[in-house]
C-alpha cells in the first residue's frame, strides 16, 4: 500500500505526491533562476552603459556625500528607490559594478517567488492544481531571456517586476480573504512601484480598471451597494488611497514642477514634434501596434542592451502559451482574473506602443508579469488536455512538464546570454567598452606616471565610476601642481571624446593624496604637436578592435595651471562660482564662430540639473544667438558637480552673418531644467540679478573712417581718460523742425559704469533753448559695453521751437553718471579742465530765416 506522502501510477511505479512535486519543482525553479542572475556577474554584461554609470554614481553620493533626493534629475530624471538600493550594496561590497548589478539580479530573482504566489491565485483552469498554475507561472519567469536581460543591468525598471506582482497579489488575496489590512499592504507596494520606472504610472489605472470592470459587472438598479461592496472593487480603492499617501512626496515635487512628470516621456513619444529627426519619419500608431504584436511573435527589441537582437519576448513554448491563454483570458473576459490579466498587459504595453523604437521590452517591462502569467495559462490549459487524455499518467506529466521548460528554455536562454549574445559587435558601443577600459587603463598608469585624459571623456558617468573615488573631484591645476612629470596621454578613437581642447592630468603624488587636474586648454599648435607623437600602444576590446592610443613623452606639451585669461566671481544661489572665462576671439565680425571656455567651481551640491544658456544681445536685450545646453556638452549633469571641484567648460556660438554695427554682450545665465527658472547670480561687488554679461564687442561700422570725421576734435573725458570726444557734425536745422547732432567718441578705457551724454542749444546769452539727454546711440552702446579702440557715431536729436528766431546757436556737450548727476570731468587738448565739465563746440548752429 502506498504511503500518504506517495501515490502509485500502472500498480508499479511509485512518485512523491503532487504536493512534494510542487516543492520540489520550485526548488529546482528557484535554483534555475538563480543560477542564471548570478553566474558570471561580475563579467556580463561587460563594461558600464551611461545610464547604468549614472546610478552608481548617484549611489555613491548618496552614500558618500549624504546627497538625499526625492528624485533624481540627472540622466532625464529618475525616480529614486533603486539609487537608494545601489547606494546599500555599495556600503556592503564597495564600489564594484557586480555589487550594483547585484541589486537588479535580486529584484529579478525575488519576482520569482511572487509570481508564483500570484499564479496560484489567478490562474484558475479546470483540471489544474493552482498550485501546478504557480509553479509553471515561475518557471516562466524563470529562465526567460527577457526577465533575465534586466536582471543582470543597473536599470531602475528592474523593481517594478516583483513590486508590482507584490501589489498585485496582495490585492487578490485580500479579495479572497476579505482582509482590509492586505489591501493596505497592497496600495503601500503599488505607491513603491511608482518610486521606480515611469511606466509605474500607468499601475493604478489597473487598479481603477478593475474596479470599474467588477463594479460594472457586479451593478443593478437596484443594488449598485452590492456592486461597490465587492472584494476587488473596495480593495482596489483602498489600495489607491494608500498608494497617493505613499507617492505623496514625490507628487508634491512633480506638483512643483510638472516639466520634471513628463520630459522624459513626451520626448519619445511618437506625437511629439521631434519624434522623427535626421530625416527619418516618426513611427505611426498603426505601425507600433504591429511592431508590439511582433514582440510575442517573431521580432523582439533590436537594442544589445536589452535584448539578444530580434529575438521575440518569449521562447517558442512560451509564445504559444502566451496566444493560447491570450485566447482563453479573452473568452472568459467576465472573470475577474481574466480582466486583471487584460488590462494589466494592455496598459503596461501602452509606454512602447506610444513611444519610438517599439518594441522596447525596457519601457515594456512592466507587462512581463501578466505575458508570463498568460504564457503558463496557456501552456497549462494545453497540458490539461493531454492529462485528460491519458489520465493514468497525468500526475507524472505536470512534474515532466516543468523539467521539459526547465531544461530546454533553459538551455536556450542560457546559450543565446552566455554564448550568442557576448559575441553582439555592439556591445562594445552599447556598454561603454571603450571609456571603461580607458578609464581602468588610467588608473594602472597613475601607479607609475602621471595619466592624462581627454575633459570630455574623464566627464562621461562610466569613466567617473571608475576614477571619482581614486582621484575624487576635479580641481583647477595650481601653479605650484603645474611642475612637469613624465605623462602618458590617452587619446580615445571615438571622435566624441577625442577632444584635446580640455585635459585632466591623473596624479597620484608620493604620500598625498590623489588627484585629478584640470589644465589650462591647450593652444591649437600643442593639440597638433601631441597628435603626432608616436603611439606606444593600442587599446583593444575582446572583438580586437582598437579603441584608444597610448601617447607617452607628452609633459612637454601639457599647458599650465587652469587660470581664465578673464577673471570673475559670480556665485549662483551659492551652488556655483564662475571663476572667469576665455573668449576667441576677442573682436568678432558678422559670421565668426566665437568660442567660450568657462571656469566653473562647484560650492554645494544641486539635487537638480541646471541648463548653461549663452546669449548674443543688443544692449537693449534684442537677441541675435542662442545656445542652450548641459555642462560637458550633456556629460557632465550640474548633478555630477562635487563640491569644490573645478572644472572647464567650452561652448560654441556664431555672430550671425548681417548682423548691423553696434555694440553686443555675451550673456549667461542658469536654469534648471525641470521648471525653466532662473538661478539667480551674484558678482563680486555684490549686484544681483539673473543674466551675467561676460564680454561685450562692437561689430565696426564700416562707413566711420577715422581719418574722415568731420570737425575732428581732442576733448579727453575723465581723470584717468576714459573716452574722447573725436569730432562732431550738425544736421539740418529749420525752426519748428529737429536738427542732428552727431558725436564721435572713441574709448580709451574699459569702463564700468554707464554714464549719459547730455546736448544744450544755447542762445547768445547762454540761455538753454533745447536739449537732448541720453546714453550713447540711444542706449544701444552703453559706455559700459565700450572696449578700448571702439569708434562711435552718436546722434542725438534737438527739437527746436517754432517760433525760434535765425540767428547762431551755441552747442555745449558733456557726461554725467545718471543715478547722481555728477558730471564726468573734461579736458581740453592742451589738458586743461573745462569749467562745468561741459565742451563748447568750436562752430555755431546756424538757423536760417523761415521761408515766407
Amino acid at each position: 500500500m502506498a504511503s500518504r506522502n506517495t501515490i502509485e501510477i500502472a500498480g508499479r511505479v511509485r512518485l512523491p505526491a503532487a504536493r512534494h512535486w510542487r516543492w520540489a519543482a520550485l526548488i529546482a525553479i528557484l535554483w534555475a533562476g538563480t543560477f542564471l542572475r548570478f553566474h558570471a556577474l561580475d563579467q556580463l554584461p561587460p563594461g558600464l552603459y551611461h545610464d547604468e554609470a549614472f546610478y552608481a554614481l548617484d549611489a555613491q553620493r548618496v552614500l558618500h556625500d549624504h546627497e538625499f533626493a526625492i528624485f533624481f534629475t540627472g540622466n532625464n530624471g529618475r525616480e529614486p528607490l533603486h539609487i537608494y538600493l545601489l547606494a546599500g550594496a555599495l556600503a556592503m561590497w564597495g564600489d564594484r559594478v557586480w555589487a550594483l548589478r547585484l541589486v537588479s539580479a535580486l529584484a529579478g530573482l525575488l519576482a520569482i517567488p511572487l509570481i508564483f504566489r500570484l499564479g496560484r491565485l489567478v490562474l484558475r483552469i479546470p483540471g489544474v492544481a493552482a498550485g501546478w498554475a504557480g509553479v509553471l507561472a515561475a518557471a516562466v519567469l524563470s529562465v526567460s531571456y527577457w526577465p533575465l536581460s534586466f536582471s543582470r543591468v543597473i536599470f531602475r525598471a528592474v523593481d517594478l517586476v516583483p513590486l508590482s506582482l507584490l501589489a498585485v497579489w496582495l490585492l487578490v488575496e485580500g479579495a479572497r480573504r476579505r482582509a482590509r489590512h492586505l489591501y493596505v499592504l497592497s496600495g503601500a507596494a503599488l505607491g513603491l512601484c511608482l518610486y521606480t520606472y515611469l511606466s509605474a504610472r500607468l499601475l493604478p489605472v489597473v487598479f481603477v480598471g478593475i474596479a470599474a470592470a467588477q463594479f460594472a459587472i457586479h451593478w443593478r438598479p437596484s443594488l449598485s451597494r452590492r456592486a461597490a461592496e465587492q472584494p476587488l472593487v473596495q480593495g482596489s480603492l483602498i489600495a489607491l488611497l494608500v498608494a497617493a499617501v505613499v507617492f505623496a512626496p514625490l507628487g508634491a515635487y512633480f506638483a512643483a514642477r510638472p516639466q520634471a512628470f513628463g520630459q522624459r516621456s513626451s520626448s519619445l513619444s511618437i506625437f511629439s514634434p521631434s519624434a522623427g529627426v535626421d530625416g527619418v519619419e516618426p513611427p505611426t500608431l498603426a505601425s507600433n501596434l504591429l511592431a508590439t504584436a511582433r514582440m510575442f511573435v517573431d521580432r523582439g527589441d533590436q537594442q544589445a542592451r536589452h535584448n539578444l537582437p530580434g529575438r521575440p519576448a518569449l521562447d517558442l513554448a512560451g509564445l504559444a502559451g502566451f496566444w493560447v491563454g491570450l485566447a482563453a483570458a479573452l473568452l472568459h473576459i467576465r472573470q475577474a482574473r481574466s480582466q486583471l490579466l487584460l488590462l494589466w498587459l494592455g496598459l503596461m504595453l501602452m509606454p512602447t506602443t506610444l513611444s519610438v523604437e517599439a518594441p522596447h521590452f525596457l519601457r515594456a517591462i512592466g507587462a512581463l508579469p501578466p505575458a508570463c502569467l498568460l504564457a503558463a495559462s496557456g501552456l497549462a490549459r494545453v497540458w490539461a488536455l493531454l492529462a485528460r487524455a491519458r489520465p493514468r499518467l497525468a500526475p507524472g506529466l505536470w512534474p515532466a512538464l516543468i523539467a521539459g521548460l526547465l531544461l530546454a528554455s533553459g538551455a536556450l536562454t542560457y546559450r543565446d546570454y552566455f554564448i550568442v549574445w557576448p559575441s553582439t559587435p555592439s556591445l562594445a558601443g552599447d556598454f561603454n567598452l571603450d571609456i571603461a577600459g580607458t578609464a581602468q587603463r588610467a588608473l594602472e598608469i597613475s601607479q607609475a606616471e602621471d595619466a592624462v585624459l581627454p575633459l570630455e571623456l574623464y566627464q562621461e558617468p562610466t569613466a567617473l565610476f571608475f576614477l571619482e573615488p581614486v582621484f575624487g573631484r576635479l580641481q583647477a591645476m595650481s601653479s605650484e601642481a603645474a611642475a612637469r612629470q613624465p605623462a602618458v596621454l590617452l587619446v580615445p578613437h571615438n571622435p566624441g571624446l577625442r577632444d584635446l581642447n580640455g585635459l585632466v592630468v591623473l596624479r597620484r603624488p608620493p604620500g598625498q593624496p590623489a588627484a585629478a587636474l584640470v589644465t589650462k586648454l591647450p593652444a591649437a599648435s600643442a593639440i597638433s604637436a601631441l597628435l603626432k607623437l608616436p603611439s606606444r600602444g593600442q587599446l583593444r576590446d575582446r572583438w580586437g578592435r582598437p579603441y584608444a592610443e597610448e601617447i607617452a613623452g607628452v609633459e612637454p606639451y601639457l599647458p599650465g595651471a587652469a587660470q581664465p585669461d578673464h577673471t570673475l566671481e559670480v556665485t549662483f544661489d551659492g551652488r556655483f562660482r564662475l571663476r572667469g572665462y576665455d573668449l576667441q576671439p576677442q573682436r568678432p565680425v558678422p559670421g565668426d564662430t566665437l568660442e567660450v571656455d568657462l571656469y566653473w567651481e562647484s560650492l554645494a551640491w544641486a539635487p537638480e540639473d541646471y541648463i548653461v544658456s549663452l546669449q548674443i544681445q543688443s544692449p537693449l536685450a534684442d537677441k541675435l544667438a542662442q545656445l542652450d545646453d548641459q555642462p560637458g556638452g550633456g556629460h557632465y549633469n550640474t548633478t555630477l558637480w562635487r563640491p569644490g571641484g573645478s572644472f572647464t567648460d567650452a561652448y560654441t556660438l556664431t555672430v550671425p552673418a548681417g548682423t548691423p554695427p553696434g555694440t553686443y554682450g555675451l550673456m549667461l545665465g542658469l536654469y534648471e531644467l525641470g521648471t525653466l527658472e532662473q538661478l539667480p547670480s551674484l558678482n563680486d561687488a555684490g549686484a544681483a540679478g539673473e543674466s551675467v554679461r561676460l564680454a561685450a564687442f562692437t561689430l565696426p561700422d564700416p562707413s566711420i573712417a577715422p581719418e574722415a570725421i568731420p570737425h575732428p576734435q581732442e576733448i579727453v573725458a575723465g581723470e584717468s581718460p576714459l573716452l574722447k570726444l573725436r569730432g562732431f557734425e550738425f544736421g539740418t536745422a529749420a525752426p519748428g523742425g529737429q536738427v542732428d547732432i552727431a558725436l564721435y567718441w572713441e574709448a580709451l578705457a574699459p569702463m564700468t559704469e554707464d554714464f549719459t551724454v547730455f546736448v544744450h542749444l544755447l542762445d547768445e546769452s547762454g540761455a538753454l533753448i533745447a536739449q537732448h539727454d541720453g546714453q550713447p546711440q540711444d542706449g544701444r552702446a552703453p559706455t559700459a559695453w565700450w572696449s578700448p579702440g571702439d569708434l562711435f557715431r552718436d546722434v542725438h536729436p534737438l527739437s527746436l521751437p517754432a517760433d525760434l528766431p535765425a540767428g547762431r546757436y551755441q552747442v555745449d556737450v558733456g557726461l554725467y553718471r545718471w543715478d547722481t548727476g555728477q558730471r564726468l570731468p573734461l579736458f581740453d587738448p592742451a589738458g586743461a579742465r573745462l569749467p562745468d565739465d561741459r565742451w563748447l563746440l568750436p562752430e555755431t548752429l546756424d538757423l536760417p530765416e523761415a521761408a515766407p
